[in-house]
């Protein structure tokens, strides 16, 4: 399969994947509305936990803030009364079951984590459905973030291994400093800026990416170019080409959509 074909089949799988997960939202919002077929079994807690070093979070229809604080605290306003919270050997695990992402709600759920400034989590996992992620001022070893349908913004992070997959939806991610980052993006439009350091790679789909770069002296950005244009400070690459020899690498490839880094 040629470049072309390539992106074809990819756009054609992210138009696909959009319209149905469209149809899928209108037919459960219809369902919410029937007499007998809601479920607004919804509860609000607060819990604080310590000797925590890595945190473990699967949402379905839930939103997510975490940022930091003087605590370790979870609050959770309006959830599924099926979502969990807990402790599991040093891991703050919470995990909102499955069968809640069948019915829409018509005031979804929220979840606000606060986690300590001095605080170095040795992971952060994120698997979340549909719902808006809000990450600030976290850093740690590792962090995997996977996300369904939804915002992402990310602000201040800093951490050493770096994996984000992102599906439907804008992503920001703002001041921070990753590591050998892994990024994947379906539809929406991205806009980094910040510190990307060692070997990364960044896959686009069908969107537009915007990149504002510490110090170009400190890139070499190897740059695949999709059906759009790629820009560099201004200047258009129409072929595939490697501009910088600085020490951190920086594979792109692009999808369907615009990039421009500065």
């Amino acid at each position: 399969m040629n470049q072309a074909q390539k992106i074809i089949k990819i756009g054609a799988i992210c138009l696909a994947v959009a319209i149905m997960a469209g149809i899928l939202e209108l037919i459960l919002i219809g369902i919410n509305y029937i007499p007998g077929f809601s479920k607004e079994n919804t509860v609000t807690f607060e819990e604080t936990y310590i000797n925590i070093k890595k945190i473990d979070i699967d949402l379905k229809i839930t939103s997510l803030i975490i940022e930091d604080g003087e605590e370790l605290k979870v609050e959770a306003f309006n959830v599924q009364n099926d979502l969990e919270a807990k402790n599991n050997n040093q891991t703050l695990t919470i995990t909102e079951k499955k069968q809640s992402s069948f019915w829409s709600k018509k005031e979804k759920g929220k979840i606000k984590i606060t986690i300590p400034k001095n605080l170095i989590l040795e992971e952060l996992n994120i698997n979340s459905g549909v719902g808006e992620m809000i990450i600030n001022n976290v850093q740690g070893s590792k962090v995997k973030i996977s996300q369904g349908t939804g915002s992402i913004k990310l602000k201040n992070l800093t951490f050493e291994e770096s994996l984000i997959h992102g599906g439907i939806g804008e992503m920001q991610i703002t001041n921070a400093t990753f590591n050998n980052l892994d990024l994947e993006v379906g539809v929406g439009k991205i806009d980094i800026t910040g510190k990307i350091l060692g070997n990364s790679t960044i896959e686009c789909g069908v969107g537009e990416l915007t990149m504002t770069l510490d110090d170009f002296e400190n890139y070499e950005l190897s740059l695949k170019k999709g059906m759009g244009r790629i820009k560099v400070d201004g200047k258009e690459y129409k072929n595939d080409t490697v501009i910088g020899v600085g020490p951190n690498k920086i594979q792109i490839n692009g999808g369907i959509g615009n990039i421009t880094i500065k």
